[in-house]
């Protein structure tokens, strides 16, 4: 029975609105790859934007359609977490409400406890049916009582709650025992209200306080003031004691003197009326002399003005641990009560695309600046939405794999984000212009993977550029083609029925069943269509078949539905281009600081961009998962999510030059299981310039960089991972690699032993002392995998123990990486040239190096030749001449920095010799 609870301090969330959020650090979120490596305090939220696909208004599961067919569960709809927001009201600090509101919108802060959709969500949905129970019993004893009369009597017998206090918990749990079986009642609440200045020399409130007896004696009542942390003086009672007449009241009189009350501080108490030694009421007293509170009221709109719910963040300067906050609207609308100061506020939703009126768009709402002194209106959205855009020189796919950043910070600890996947079903981001903001500093980040269209589709008019190519279905053959079209209804067996659908390309309306691609694919259907039957995209996955099936939006797919319908034979002409190996893509990512612009368009020219040339070594029958992840300054983490790739051999990207965003890089190789996970460190690639990078090629080989942990020391305990299987000869880790294939790690102090481990990961307690230590470690594969049969490395290095124990301490482990033209198959020229680069791993500290020896066998290690090696700033360079009998390249190198540390790396069958 009392106010809204202030809740503690919130942790974080990677699909949906509606994600809590949590004090990072984040944990990784299932099918994404996350890497936390800075610790700053950041409040950030991950997700993907919802619902995947809006269910039809007003339909449930079960209900029959106009066509008679049983409404579904849509795909993967992603509800909007709502909640009423109920504003406090713009009193002292005692509350007279009967029931608790609930915690789940209204006063700032509001943070929001636990992960994902588990979230600490309290309401009224058992304390408001109890009180008006109580009301009603309380009600039916004294039918001719007022409402106000019901109140008074339900808070002041209230049952104490000592462990809460009267913010959090009023003036206790009602008791509708004690309520209905009492005979005194009294004012349940007498607060002093607020005084923003505190109070003048002697100014005082004055509440009268009333005890009503509905018993046949008259009853004498103690009464005292009970205010622990109040001043002395604060609270007075005109009389300690009153005598209550029978069926009457009597009245005293409760003064507050201002005067006695600091300002910016609140205090809280009761009066409570003793008979015989034992309370029977209880009245809420309280004064306020903290700032005056103000109406922030946040209303969500969608590109038309019509409202949208959704959670709402806030950021508040000068906030401190408490900067951030969230509460979600109901009816478009977040009513707060806030402090006076500055504040940022922002939210996503979903809004029309640029399809019609059945097409998704994701959008950003904020207003980053607000300034509160009073009460105020706040649009997030609406008609000022405009698109944000990434115009690319090359044909290429509607926004897919795309991110949206929203950070904002008034420095310190008082910084928030959101990061948001954008899902299959959007077509286009758009986000609120917005002045630039004078407090702190905002950044409004848009990530964009845009590929070589697989299937462009055209007819008449129309170019479904929002199509998609449905995860499991076949690719039409490489080129231009055209096909006549014709409409098969919802696409059953009956529905073909007649027609001449044989080689044709059908349209059909979705609805999910599987019989749609076995009915097509039986009345030989080359391509099957399928007409989304809710929001946005269509894109869901189907049974592996040789049959091409595309998902079309509602609006696009109705309207070639009607232009069939209306063709004189019952058929449309539909031009196809396909292009079922990707050849080219873009990777585009761009910052707007401090203020979003009206336009919102990112196109950089050809010259700059950078071009990577992109090789792929795996057997073609595998499928290849990758992804490129944009590493930013305000994230803690890596985000993004791999995907299967269309790419045959080779693959052109540009790709975005920011030097302050580097990139990192992710490939994995599966078949039945993975064959190989491997990982770039961070990269930059110079505008206007050509880089090639190869993957799962040879040489493959253990290497460190700072994908993953860096061998590192801390007071007497030293770690070490030390993956056996990076590629390619470039800076790559290789987690695992093809098998099946054995790895083992030793750590010796001199000549002893100290800790051995099946795998890559080692880790040991060593003596305080500076000493000399060798990490080795050796791999082998028996698989069917020709290269890198074996490998054995030695790193020899100096390492002592910190004069703060604390300390994190790198080890500092010389890497090596190579260089050699390879064909597909992995096998290089007799002739060819070998060029050997060490490497410092990122972080250590600076020394020259040096590569000291190369050796070449082409007899499995049996026999070595010392080469004859060039040297320069790109390392050691040195040719082959392999014997007319040679398969195979094996390698011995040595290097060392100027400091002491070596690495020596054995490598049988690098490569194969062709």
């Amino acid at each position: 029975m009392g106010r809204p609870g202030r809740q503690g301090a919130g942790d974080q969330h990677e699909s949906g609105l509606g994600r809590a959020q949590r004090r990072h650090r984040p944990a990784q979120p299932v099918g994404e790859r996350a890497e936390c490596r800075d610790r700053r305090p950041v409040h950030h939220r991950r997700g993907q934007l919802g619902p995947r696909r809006p269910h039809r208004p007003g339909a449930r599961y079960g209900d029959r359609r106009a066509d008679g067919r049983r409404g579904r569960l849509p795909g993967r709809h992603r509800r909007l977490l709502q909640s009423r927001t109920s504003p406090r009201r713009r009193r002292a600090q005692a509350r007279d409400h009967r029931a608790r509101r609930g915690r789940t919108g209204g006063t700032l802060p509001l943070l929001l406890g636990g992960r994902g959709y588990y979230v600490t969500l309290s309401g009224t949905s058992m304390a408001t049916p109890h009180v008006a129970g109580a009301a009603a019993l309380l009600a039916s004893k004294h039918p001719d009582w007022t409402g106000a009369q019901l109140k008074d009597a339900l808070i002041s017998t209230a049952a104490p709650t000592d462990a809460i206090s009267t913010d959090d918990g009023g003036n206790g749990r009602v008791d509708a025992a004690a309520a209905t079986r009492s005979t005194v009642f009294a004012t349940g609440t007498a607060d002093a209200g607020m005084h923003s200045l505190g109070g003048e020399p002697g100014e005082t409130v004055v509440k009268p306080v009333e005890w009503t007896n509905t018993g046949d004696e008259p009853v004498t009542v103690d009464l005292a003031v009970d205010a622990p942390g109040a001043p002395a003086g604060l609270f007075a009672l005109s009389a300690p004691q009153l005598t209550v007449p029978a069926h009457g009241s009597a009245s005293a009189t409760m003064t507050t003197y201002l005067d006695k009350a600091p300002a910016a501080h609140r205090y809280t108490g009761r009066i409570t009326a003793s008979v015989s030694g034992k309370v029977e009421t209880r009245t809420l007293i309280g004064v306020s002399t903290q700032e005056k509170p103000h109406h922030l009221r946040i209303e969500l709109q969608d590109r038309s003005g019509n409202p949208i719910d959704g959670p709402v963040e806030f950021l508040r300067k000068g906030g401190g641990a408490n900067a951030y906050s969230l509460a979600y609207s109901s009816g478009g609308v977040v009513d707060t009560i806030v402090p006076p100061g500055t504040y940022a506020a922002w939210a996503f939703g979903a809004v029309e695309g640029i399809h019609g009126k059945s097409s998704l768009g994701v959008a950003l709402l904020t207003q980053p600046q607000i300034d509160v002194h009073g009460d105020i209106d706040v649009v997030l959205g609406g008609p000022s939405l405009r698109r944000t855009d990434a115009p690319t020189p090359r044909p290429s796919t509607t926004d897919t794999q795309g991110r949206i950043d929203y950070y904002r910070t008034f420095g310190g600890d008082e910084n928030s984000g959101t990061s948001i996947n954008v899902g299959a079903e959007y077509d286009s981001v758009w986000a609120q212009p917005t002045a630039k903001v004078s407090a702190g500093s905002m950044t409004y980040t848009v990530r964009w993977r845009k590929q070589q269209p697989l299937l462009a589709l055209a007819s008449g008019s129309q170019s479904f550029d929002d199509l998609w190519l449905q995860p499991g279905s076949a690719k039409l053959p490489e080129g231009r083609g055209s096909l006549s079209t014709v409409f098969a209804g919802y696409g059953t067996k009956a529905d073909y029925a007649g027609l001449d659908a044989a080689g044709k390309a059908a349209v059909v309306r979705y609805n999910g069943d599987d019989e749609q691609i076995t009915a097509a694919k039986d009345a030989g259907v080359k391509l099957l269509l399928l007409v989304n039957d809710g929001y946005g995209r269509l894109r869901e996955p189907v049974s592996r078949t040789t049959l091409t099936v595309v998902g079309l939006s509602r609006s696009e797919g109705e309207k070639l539905i009607s232009r069939i319908e209306n063709a004189v034979d019952g058929s449309v002409a539909l031009d196809t281009v396909s292009h079922p190996v990707t050849t080219y893509l873009y990777d585009l990512v761009h910052s707007w600081q401090d203020r979003i612009p009206t336009d919102q368009t990112y196109a950089p020219k050809p010259s700059q961009l950078a071009t990577v040339e992109v090789g792929f070594r795996n057997d073609p029958t595998h499928e290849v998962q990758e992804y490129r992840y944009d590493v930013q300054p305000y994230l803690p983490y890596r985000y993004g999510v791999t995907s299967t790739s269309n790419t045959g051999t080779h693959r052109t990207d540009y790709v975005s030059t920011d030097k302050s965003v580097p990139w990192m890089e992710e490939v994995y190789e599966v078949s039945k299981v993975p064959e190989t996970w491997q990982n770039s460190d961070r990269v930059t690639y110079p505008a206007g310039r050509t880089t090639e990078v190869t993957w799962f090629g040879p040489i493959q080989r253990p290497r460190v960089n700072g994908s993953i942990e860096l061998p590192h020391r801390t007071g007497d305990h030293l770690v070490a991972y030390v993956p056996g299987w990076g590629d390619s000869g470039e800076n790559h880790v290789g987690t695992f690699g093809y098998g099946p294939n054995t790895q083992t790690t030793e750590l010796y102090q001199g000549g002893k032993l100290l800790a051995t481990t099946g795998g890559g990961w080692i880790e040991a307690d060593v003596r305080p002392a500076k000493a000399s230590y060798r990490l080795v470690t050796d791999t082998a594969r028996t698989g069917t995998y020709p290269y890198s049969t074996r490998t054995h490395t030695e790193w020899a290095f100096a390492s002592a123990a910190t004069a703060n124990a604390d300390e994190v301490r790198q080890l500092p482990l010389v890497q090596l990486d190579y260089r050699i033209p390879t064909a597909q198959d992995g096998s290089a020229e007799r002739d060819t040239e070998l060029l050997v680069t060490p490497a410092h791993l990122p972080g250590d500290p600076s020394g020259a190096l040096r590569t000291n020896t190369i050796e070449l066998s082409y007899d499995d290690g049996a026999t070595w030749k010392r080469a004859t090696q060039s040297n320069s700033a790109k390392g050691a360079l040195v040719r082959l001449h392999a014997p007319a009998t040679a398969r195979f390249l094996t390698l011995r190198v040595h290097a060392s920095d100027s400091r002491g540390d070596t690495v020596t790396q054995t490598i049988t069958r690098a490569v194969g010799i062709d």
